[in-house]
């Protein structure tokens, strides 16, 4: 996707502040932990209501059948990714297989970071496995 040169030109607009607040809001280095919206109002789901306390029964009903679904289901959403490896439970693929093809995106469409690993750290040629390194 990042190739595409539709996406090229929106991340040239992003870096270069063209865009207008709702574009903006696709670079946004983070989003909402929740987000609820009024789809027929609202087809563009822009504006979270969320906060908003006049929806706050409806944003509670909403936590409440996920955290019980999350429940049944066992999910490890929750869990880092990290803490799954450590734990045994996946297997840390970054580091053996694909670390050595990643690169940064040039600039200026590298505003979404670099490639760190599953602990948040930046890589290094350090922690390129032996048996990847060409």
């Amino acid at each position: 996707m990042e190739t595409m040169p539709s996406m090229q030109v929106w991340r040239r607009l992003h870096a270069d502040g063209k865009l207008d607040p709702v574009q903006a809001q696709w670079f946004a280095r983070s989003k909402p932990a929740e987000e609820l919206y009024d789809t027929e109002v609202d087809p563009w789901n822009v504006r979270n209501l969320a906060a908003d306390p006049q929806h706050a029964p409806i944003v509670e009903r909403h936590r409440a059948a996920l955290t019980a679904h999350l429940a049944e289901v066992g999910d490890l959403g929750a869990v880092s990714e990290w803490d799954l490896i450590k734990q045994g439970l996946v297997v840390d693929r970054l580091s053996i297989e694909y670390r050595s093809r990643v690169a940064p995106l040039p600039e200026p469409f590298n505003n979404l970071g670099g490639p760190r690993g599953v602990d948040g750290r930046w890589w290094t040629p350090a922690d390129v496995p032996a048996t990847t390194q060409s």
